[in-house]
This record gives structure tokens, sequence and C-alpha cells, in this order.
């Protein structure tokens, strides 16, 4: 990992805590429910940094208008098989189907916003 030692130390207190903050007492999750923009949360069970994908699902449930897609062995051809991990899902070739998607997602999202 190349972050920083001080990102790893909040990431560290934050989970033994069992809210995500800043050293500084700012909570991040809290302050997700003020996002009135929408959000694509994409979710991979290839991705073991973020830890099980219920998790990650439950972690950003106070976002008001998410989508999430969660590829793995319960979403239809080629959602299934593809099972990028935490950085794959942005920079390996095989993702190039959910670059795609997003990227109707996104013009699709957009377009409503017009």
């Amino acid at each position: 990992m190349d972050e920083p030692v001080d990102y790893w130390e909040t990431l560290v207190q934050s989970t033994l805590r069992g809210r995500w903050a800043a050293n500084d007492g700012f909570d991040y999750r809290t302050a997700l429910s003020a996002i009135r923009q929408p959000v694509l949360h994409v979710i991979s069970d290839g991705d073991t940094i973020a830890g099980e994908p219920s998790e990650a699902i439950a972690f950003l449930s106070p976002l008001r208008d998410r989508t999430v897609w969660h590829l793995g062995p319960a979403h239809p051809e080629p959602w299934r098989t593809l099972k990028p991990t935490h950085m794959g899902l942005v920079t390996h070739p095989q993702s190039e189907p959910i670059w795609d998607a997003v990227a109707a997602w996104l013009r699709e999202t957009l377009a409503r916003a017009d």
C-alpha cells in the first residue's frame, strides 16, 4: 500500500470506534446523508479491501440517492463472472464492460438532471 501512515491510523481508529470519523471528530458517515447528488456504488466480490459486499452496502446506506451494482454471482452475465479487485475495477482491461455501463449510467443520470 502506498497510502500515508496517518491515513491508516485514522482508518484503524475509525474501525475501533465503530464510526468513520476524522481525527478531529468530523463524522464522515453521518455527513453522507447531506449528499443530494445521485451516487453509483459499484461493489465487487473480488474486492477484498472494502470488506464483504453487504458491509459496503450498509456502510454507505446514509446516501439518499444511491444506485448499487454488486458484481458477483447474483447478477446476469457479464456481471456474474466479473469480479475485479479494488483497483482492477478501474484499471484492468476486463473491466471495460463495467466502464461502458458506468458511462451509460452517467449519461442517463446527467440527462435527467438537465
